[in-house]
């Protein structure tokens, strides 16, 4: 960075401050520390989906599961950004899909679904994991990044974790 001042300054009459801030340019890598995150793609029969193919309109189980690896953790949020071209299936509307493998293994103390993200908040132990489905629908085709799942104790610092962020590919619909 190059500074030039108008003539008549003198030394020290200027100050000049810089401040400057960065993202990361690629996905952080995943980390654990007091908690685990693991996050799956599955299929309507429960099977892993390849991420690369898939298709417009197609339905998209996403399990995620956080787990205490020191005990009972109260107040953990779990926020999972979306990938773009995702919508969210809503379940408190009676229309949604339900699928029948898919249990409630857990009761979250609260749930928001927004455009672009779930976030679920629960007390946790090593025992009793916390088990989210969430149904996405594939809405628009195009290439994607997939964020990575976070956990992270509201009250307790240093419990945390970050899961896998990946790529994911959606085709246009027949």
């Amino acid at each position: 960075i190059k500074v030039r001042l108008n003539e008549g300054f003198s030394p020290g009459a200027a100050l000049i401050s810089l401040r400057a801030t960065a993202a990361p340019t690629g996905p952080l890598p995943p980390e654990s520390q007091g908690l685990s995150v693991a996050r799956a793609f599955l299929d309507r029969e429960g099977n892993p989906v390849d991420l690369a193919a898939v298709r417009q309109g197609d339905l998209v189980v996403v399990r995620t599961e956080v787990a205490s690896q020191s005990g009972r953790v109260d107040n953990v949020a779990l926020l999972s950004l979306l990938p773009a071209g995702f919508e969210v299936e809503n379940p408190r509307l009676t229309s949604t899909e339900r699928l029948p493998w898919m249990e409630t293994l857990s009761d979250p103390l609260w749930q928001d679904l927004r455009d672009d993200r779930t976030a679920v908040f629960a007390s946790i132990t090593a025992e009793k994991p916390l088990t989210v489905y969430t149904l996405l629908r594939a809405v628009t085709a195009g290439e994607f990044a997939v964020p990575a799942p976070l956990a992270e104790a509201m009250y307790e610092t240093g419990a945390y974790a970050r899961g896998e962020a990946g790529r994911l590919s959606v085709t246009r619909g027949q």
